[in-house]
């Protein structure tokens, strides 16, 4: 009878199944908070070791928990149980992809082994959907060459294995040197590894910035050699595989190439892709050698390319930045510094033609003498994002005269920062200051992506072309004004030298008094071919010129000074830029020189 009125023991099952539910839940917690804690590296033994701890303790909790729930007979119990028991058949499946091969979660299924032919087949269809796909193919390189270099790919694939056949395919992506065309590396589908240093090019050499959790000592020492290659004839004697439009773009794209374990095998420079020997220099010359292996290259992306980092982090740092645009006043310089580090609009914190609003009322309500734009961390994005920050600085007189506006370029600005660049230089009297910029203001761009039959490797290729400049443009990069090279000793202190030149820098005065007597003739509107139109005006300084092809918000637009050069030449505020006059033609014509290509403009009947 007492059996029926006492509590029945808890049996020592039960008591087993309670004790391990709560050692998963701690494992569970604990490990989370260390992968939290580990994200900006998320790599090395301890990153490994907290994730271990993350699944096992969560299967753990998971497993014990649904046990507790189907021990009971209630109904709520044994649905709650067969919830925690799908979770755990879930979490167990991922941790042995991960195990196995984590590239099984993006393939879903085992990652294909396409066999030789299967590789060459692949690289036949990429030159296809190249040709048929990119907006202008051979503008870049000749169909000749082109074909001629698919063929010897094709010829090399046999003898490679699996990596050095990928490494073909980088190559032959690369073969156009456009920027916006390569290997989609930001998937993790390539199965690649990279060496967790990153270095960067200084004018004093390559040096680590950054490094992985077990290689934190060497940040600061000066890479000299991977293996027994100096770094120097690495750069200069060996195929990028990753195309690069400009000198300083090739510097930028080399820096994350250099680390690819599998390219550097594929080039000889170290015997296998396992490890590697790298020797650096100290400050004082002394040598030292490490022995570094790689991890996975999906990984390393994210810690050097995708995860976001503060926005004041100097410019070496190719990382997103948290913020994409802000600015702060600088009192004592009475200037604005705006930092557009992405040309993406971010309506969750503040939408750009917000901050649009806002940056214009600011500078309207206070005595602002300089804006300073710093591109430097920007690598593109949507150009569209460009329109709202290029009405507030050119429809500004406090900012859009001479010697009150600066930005700030580099290798890392590319795409649509180089677009908004551009019209910077044609719209303002925009000094430039840094380095020249990884492309042109004319290139090619929006990329589709192409998934290869076998392989089912992603590869971008540029779909049309950006303009953001007149269609005669010849350059491959932008120039700054005043060159201010990356010092390491500048990085090691962190002292900024671009931004302190923007603010030294001081405009040269340009008398308009004096203007030439073409002057009186030469007003009036010129035709550009083939949809623009050219007008000269007087104002309260002098003349002025004006392009537009009418067409809002178009990127076929240039406003200048005209400064007098002699009787009947005048230079501009855009930078090779020159017109001459010819008065005595009928009708008048003007002779333009944008950047050594030359234009005659008439002007059109009444």
């Amino acid at each position: 009878a007492m059996s029926h009125i006492l509590p029945t023991a808890p049996s020592t099952r039960s008591r087993i199944v309670t004790l391990l539910l709560i050692i998963g839940a701690v494992a569970a917690l604990g490990g989370g908070l260390g992968l939290y804690l580990l994200r900006e590296i998320p790599f090395g033994r301890l990153f490994d070791i907290t994730f271990a701890m993350t699944t096992a303790g969560a299967l753990l909790f998971l497993g014990c928990s649904a046990l507790r729930l189907f021990s009971s007979r209630k109904i709520w119990s044994k649905v709650l149980g067969t919830a925690f028991s799908i979770l755990f058949v879930g979490v167990a499946l991922f941790l042995a992809a991960v195990i196995v091969d984590y590239r099984i979660l993006f393939f879903k299924g085992l990652p294909p082994k396409p066999t030789f032919s299967g590789w060459v087949e692949d690289a036949r269809y990429l030159a296809v959907q190249m040709k048929e796909r990119h907006a202008d193919l051979y503008s870049m390189i000749d169909e000749a060459t082109f074909d001629a270099e698919v063929r010897a790919i094709e010829e090399r694939i046999p003898s490679l294995d699996e990596h050095g056949a990928v490494m073909e395919l980088f190559r032959l992506a690369a073969l156009p040197n456009d920027g916006h065309t390569f290997p989609f590396i930001f998937m993790p589908t390539f199965g690649l590894h990279a060496y967790p240093i990153k270095v960067f090019r200084f004018e004093e050499g390559w040096y680590v910035i950054d490094a992985g959790r077990d290689q934190r000592d060497l940040i600061g020492l000066e890479l000299t050699h991977i293996g027994s290659t100096p770094i120097e004839t690495i750069y200069d004697e060996f195929p990028l595989l990753l195309s690069a439009e400009s000198a300083y773009g090739r510097l930028d794209r080399f820096s994350n190439v250099l680390m690819i374990a599998e390219w550097l095998a594929a080039q000889g420079i170290v015997d296998s892709a396992d490890r590697a020997v790298f020797t650096f220099a100290d400050s004082v010359g002394a040598t030292r050698v490490a022995e570094i292996e790689p991890i996975d290259l999906f990984r390393d992306v994210y810690w050097t390319s995708v995860r976001e980092i503060p926005s004041d982090s100097p410019p070496v740092y190719g990382n997103p930045r948290s913020e994409a645009y802000l600015f702060e006043w600088i009192e004592d310089r009475r200037a604005v510094f705006l930092r557009f580090n992405q040309c993406v609009d971010q309506p969750e914190r503040e939408g750009i033609q917000a901050f649009a609003d806002r940056l214009a009322a600011f500078i309207e309500n206070h005595d602002v003498d300089r804006l300073i734009i710093d591109l430097r961390a920007n690598d593109g994005g949507d150009s569209n994002v460009n329109h709202p920050l290029l009405d507030v600085v050119t429809g500004n007189s406090k900012v859009n005269r001479p010697g009150s506006i600066v930005a700030l370029i580099g290798r890392r600005t590319f795409s649509a920062a180089v677009m908004f660049t551009a019209q910077l230089q044609l719209r303002t009297p925009v000094i430039l200051v840094g380095e020249p910029t990884a492309q042109g203001p004319i290139f090619f761009g929006n990329p589709n992506i192409v998934e290869l039959p076998n392989s089912k490797l992603p590869f971008a290729i540029s779909s049309r072309q950006a303009q953001a400049s007149l269609p005669f443009d010849p350059r491959k990069e932008i120039l700054p004004d005043v060159f201010v090279p990356v010092m390491y000793e500048d990085f090691a202190a962190g002292h900024d030298a671009a931004l302190q030149a923007a603010f030294a820098y001081t405009a040269d005065d340009v008398d308009f008094e004096t203007l030439p007597e073409a002057s009186t003739q030469i007003p009036g509107r010129y035709l550009l071919p083939p949809f623009a139109v050219l007008d000269i005006n007087p104002d309260s300084s002098g003349l002025t010129l004006h392009i537009t092809d009418f067409i809002p918000r178009s990127w076929t637009r240039a406003d200048s000074r005209l400064h007098p050069a002699s009787a009947t030449a005048f230079d501009t505020d855009i930078p090779g830029v020159t017109l001459e006059f010819e008065g005595g033609a009928n009708p008048p014509r003007l002779v333009m020189d944008w950047m050594g290509h030359e234009v005659v403009l008439q002007r059109p009947p009444e």
